[in-house]
């Protein structure tokens, strides 16, 4: 049977199947992957965050692509961190990391890491949820000990130099 196969032009199919089979990988590969390492997905955070992106190298080798940062549905230019009007992108090497600073109110943020992986793929988005802390306030006995401790190292201080000049050492 695989005789009859092969000389009644099944060759000419099992190759054409083979040849199919082999490029349909192909046609789904991603040429290049953003990756959000921080804020984490849940996290809580300072109010003086980083976002960082990593340019994840994939088969498909592509050696840079272009992303952009949306913060909370607003763009933001991803070398300074300021929102701005327009959708300007940046360039990111494969296998870099870059970080955006991010100087957010407190309470619950989504930022939204917009990017195309090759020129013949669609635009792909990564996305993190995190929320900013209120950030630390002292308390006003705090700042009262604090005052009081800085008062008495000066008073000591003063009061030991009129010693030492009252009575020199012979």
């Amino acid at each position: 049977m695989l005789r009859r196969v092969l000389t009644g032009g099944g060759l000419v199919l099992l190759c054409l199947a083979a040849a199919v089979m082999a490029a349909a990988p192909a046609s789904a590969h991603l040429a290049i992957r953003l990756d959000i390492r921080a804020p984490e997905d849940g996290s809580k955070v300072g109010p003086r965050v980083e976002l960082e992106v990593f340019a994840q190298p994939t088969l498909a080798g592509v050696d840079h692509t272009e992303f952009r940062v949306i913060v909370d549905g607003d763009s933001v230019d991803a070398n300074t961190g300021k929102r701005t009007s327009s959708d300007d992108t940046t360039t990111i090497a494969v296998s870099t990391t870059h970080r955006t600073p991010l100087n957010l109110a407190p309470g619950r943020h989504h930022v939204v890491v917009e990017y195309r992986p090759d020129i013949d793929e669609p635009v792909r988005q990564t996305a993190v949820d995190f929320q900013v802390r209120q950030p630390a306030k002292a308390s006003k006995w705090t700042n009262a000990l604090i005052a009081g401790a800085v008062m008495v190292i000066v008073a000591t201080f003063v009061a030991v130099r009129r010693v030492r000049r009252a009575h020199p050492q012979v």
